[in-house]
């Protein structure tokens, strides 16, 4: 990782960031500890069940891993690897980890005993995009700030950004601590005002979401998306051939048996399923919109198996108990509201 800190990565306007700000602003939300945390849970199953994952897995994810990002031909892939200063055992690494984590989800197994290597780390933080990620979120800090900064002025407010000084100075100790992420190497000296400048914008950024969307503007949001954000939900049939899930259908709609009759005789276990309009399959968006509580719809085929689906009920935005269409809309507009801020001031220097 060391090499990789001096790196230029971030512009806003007149300011720019390198890598070394990206992990320091990662140490700061805590996403450079959860990755942190997952590479080594990840060495961890390596070294105790690398064998557990063969060469052939590996290979599907590596072809997963190339279609997700179009590097269809090797020497697409050869490229993308080569811009990064990465091996092709590097991602075949971080890939195999990928698999064993998801292979034993929930398993217990020691981390890795000894410190994550920083080429280890340099590996996972690309792969993994989390470097990208930061990125965008140090962007929308900037342009969170620069909002407040012209409201301010609209405004003749006197409010300005200031850093929690316990919260520099506990970025600090951590950055000092963090062998895997080099940033050690730049001392207290160099750290502290980095420290201070990604705290002050990280509290602009907090202030702003706050401050830049009206309630209103999130009801107006919701009205917007009221149909595609409608949720129906139902119990479902799944099966592996096209002719069963067919089959289903005639004997709910023009048998009269239902659908848990249905699944008792072919020894099918019903699973609730709740569809969003917007998102549904293609093939059955227009039988779900006109479709009432009690009607089947389907087959359709999605993940390789023919489904049937018996409605039970549809709720739209506003009536969510959870506010989680609400925080949907609010995130929305205030990643909106960011892209304008941003045009013509945010750039990605280096390939992440």
């Amino acid at each position: 990782m060391e090499t990789l800190l001096a790196l230029p990565a971030v512009s806003f306007g007149d300011e720019r960031h390198d890598v070394a700000d990206l992990v320091l602003a990662g140490l700061l939300t805590g996403e450079w500890q959860a990755l942190e945390d997952v590479v080594a849970r990840g060495l961890g199953l390596e070294a105790a069940r690398s064998g557990q994952v063969d060469a052939g897995e590996v290979e599907s994810a590596l072809e997963a891993f190339r279609y997700e990002r179009r590097l269809i031909a090797a020497a697409d892939l050869r490229g993308w690897l080569s811009e990064r200063d990465l091996r092709l055992a590097d991602l075949e690494g971080v890939l195999r980890r990928q698999l064993l984590r998801a292979r034993f989800d929930g398993v217990r197994c020691p981390a890795a005993a000894a410190p994550l290597a920083g080429t280890v780390m340099r590996a996972e933080a690309m792969c993994a995009g989390t470097l990208r990620r930061l990125a965008g979120e140090l962007c929308a800090w900037h342009a969170g700030g620069d909002w407040l900064t012209q409201r301010t002025i609209a405004e003749s407010s006197d409010w300005s950004p200031t850093a929690d000084p316990a919260e520099v100075q506990d970025l600090v100790a951590a950055a000092l601590a963090d062998v895997a992420s080099g940033l050690s190497v730049l001392g207290s000296a160099k750290l502290w005002p980095r420290a201070e400048r990604l705290a002050a914008l990280k509290a602009c950024y907090a202030h702003f979401r706050a401050a830049a969307v009206t309630d209103g503007a999130v009801d107006a949001r919701l009205a917007e998306h009221r149909l595609e954000w409608t949720v129906v939900t139902g119990s479902e049939l799944s099966f592996e051939f096209e002719g069963a899930a067919r089959e289903t259908r005639l004997r709910v709609v023009h048998d009269g048996d239902t659908l848990a009759q249905v699944a008792e005789m072919v020894g099918i276990e019903p699973v609730r399923r709740e569809l969003e309009l917007g998102s549904a399959p293609a093939e059955i968006g227009p039988e779900l919109l006109a479709a009432r509580d009690g009607d089947l719809v389907g087959p359709w085929c999605e993940g390789g198996r023919w489904r049937v689906l018996q409605l039970a009920g549809r709720f739209e935005p506003e009536q969510a108990r959870d506010g989680g269409f609400r925080a949907r809309a609010r995130e929305e507009l205030l990643g909106e509201l960011v892209e304008r801020v941003s045009a013509g001031k945010a750039g990605i220097l280096a390939v992440l």
